[in-house]
């Protein structure tokens, strides 16, 4: 049958992807550090030995979900006590400065001062109306000081992230074993990006809740009986994605997967196509009310419709951007500032068009292949700490031992990143060993919009500007593919 070669090659695909993730992220992971191989095999002998002690002699204690539901109170403690240690300032900064600083002004001044900024990056105007809402919201309390606004987000991102671990182990004992799920949450709270990440009131942490709530509403779409309990989990799966779009656009891999696989279950199961066109048209209709809410907001407070025709970006500068060789594919000014020198939005274009030309004709064949496969694979795959190590360390607002082993040059931040790059190596492993276990398989399973997603998340950013902390949202698709063993589940 057709629709079954076409599992196959997704399923062999998969398999292709993650095996060069691997050995990308084995020669970046050889090169920075030396102690890796010693302190994998350390590693290696003790998971060997663990597993033969826990998992098979006590495997029904291990499954215990009452375990998980502790290790995850300790983790959100431990959370809070990380992230309030690891405080950065919201002056000369990146984004998340700028975005802090702007609903604090909206709060205080009633006025943005930098509306220019959000002229250019309306992809930041729902975030940016989120976070104004909840500064009016704390206003009474938070007073005049902008530092007490970034100490009250603190709490807001680690119940996110904690929520974003518990819904995925959730959907993980939709889709697999009890066993498996069990797992899947240990991989979770293993995955220290979310300890650091979470002391910054950013898109990426806002945006990871939704991507686990997607994962299991749509995990129940697959496990669900009857078309009408289908549907309403597959409308809220609509419904939550609009709202992570407008979070962070990166979602829109999702959408896609999700339009893929509903396809595929319409031709093998034979399920309704008024699912698809309904899921289709609940999230535009979200989308577009979203768009207009936060357009509506940014009018204002001082963006106006002509300030956006000669400001907004146009989808070419991030296709440019990542074309980049001297940055890797990543965020550099130097684009940013040939982009903006344009004035009008088609003279943008053209110019992003003629520079993409440009830089395609200097690389050659050879060099663009060694540049988007290897050298930006390595960018956006190649650091288990997904960077946080370096977002940590900028304009730091404390001293203490946890900044001594979190941040970028700390005195023992080298043998952290060696934990969390064996860490990371080691759920690419698990990954990998799922996916020679679905290249033997030529049928769809309830996880296959997971996969279609590492997919799609893997050649998004070979043609998107990319960065190892764009990673940080997807890390329960990564947790969860690789908790997968050839047991069903429900």
């Amino acid at each position: 049958m057709l629709i079954n070669k076409c599992v196959k090659i997704v399923h062999m695909l998969f398999l292709i992807v993650t095996l060069w993730i691997l050995m990308i992220v084995l020669c970046i992971s050889v090169e920075k550090y030396t102690l890796f191989f010693v302190a994998a095999a350390v590693i290696c002998v003790g998971c060997v030995y663990l597993k033969k002690k826990l998992l098979f002699k006590n495997s029904y204690r291990i499954g215990d979900k009452k375990i998980f539901y502790v290790l995850l109170g300790v983790a959100f403690t431990l959370m809070l006590v990380i992230a309030f240690s690891l405080r950065v300032d919201v002056y000369n900064t990146w984004d998340y400065g700028q975005l802090i600083r702007t609903a604090y002004e909206n709060v205080v001044d009633g006025k943005f001062s930098n509306a220019e900024y959000y002229a250019r990056y309306p992809n930041n105007s729902f975030y940016i109306l989120i976070l104004s809402v909840y500064f009016k919201i704390i206003s009474p309390v938070a007073g005049d000081d902008i530092y007490n606004y970034i100490n009250a987000t603190i709490p807001v991102n680690c119940v996110l992230v904690i929520l974003s671990i518990l819904f995925c182990y959730f959907a993980a004992r939709e889709l697999l074993t009890e066993k498996a799920a069990f797992k899947c949450g240990l991989i979770m709270l293993g995955m220290t990006p979310l300890y650091l990440y979470s002391t910054i009131a950013y898109t990426d942490v806002f945006a990871i809740f939704p991507v686990s709530l997607i994962l299991f509403c749509y995990a129940k779409v697959k496990t669900v009986q009857g078309i009408h309990k289908k549907i309403i989990w597959l409308c809220l799966t609509a419904i939550i994605l609009a709202a992570g779009y407008k979070i962070k656009a990166t979602l829109v891999i999702f959408f896609v997967a999700i339009i893929i696989d509903i396809i595929f279950a319409v031709v093998v199961k034979r399920e309704k196509l008024s699912m698809l066109i309904m899921y289709i048209g609940i999230f535009c209709i979200c989308v577009i009310a979203l768009s207009g809410v936060s357009k509506n907001f940014l009018y204002h407070n001082g963006v106006s419709e002509k300030m956006v025709q000669q400001e907004e970006f146009p989808v070419t500068h991030w296709i440019m951007m990542s074309l980049n060789p001297q940055y890797e594919g990543g965020f550099n000014q130097e684009d940013v500032d040939y982009t903006k020198s344009y004035t009008e939005k088609q003279e943008k274009v053209s110019a992003n068009i003629n520079k993409i030309g440009e830089r395609l004709k200097e690389m050659g064949l050879s060099g663009t292949v060694e540049h988007i496969f290897v050298k930006k694979v390595g960018r956006m795959w190649g650091a288990g700490d997904c960077s946080a190590s370096d977002y940590v360390s900028r304009q730091p607002l404390s001293d203490n031992i946890f900044r001594e082993i979190f941040a970028l040059n700390g005195k023992y931040n080298y043998f952290y990143r060696i934990c969390a790059q064996l860490f990371y190596v080691f759920v690419v492993i698990g990954i990998l060993k799922t996916a020679f276990y679905l290249a033997r398989q030529s049928e769809m399973r309830g996880y296959f919009m997971v996969e279609l997603s590492f997919i799609g998340v893997f050649v998004f950013f070979l043609i998107w500007e990319c960065n190892s902390r764009y990673l940080f949202v997807f890390l329960p698709v990564l947790a969860l593919l690789a908790s997968i063993t050839g047991k069903r589940g429900k």
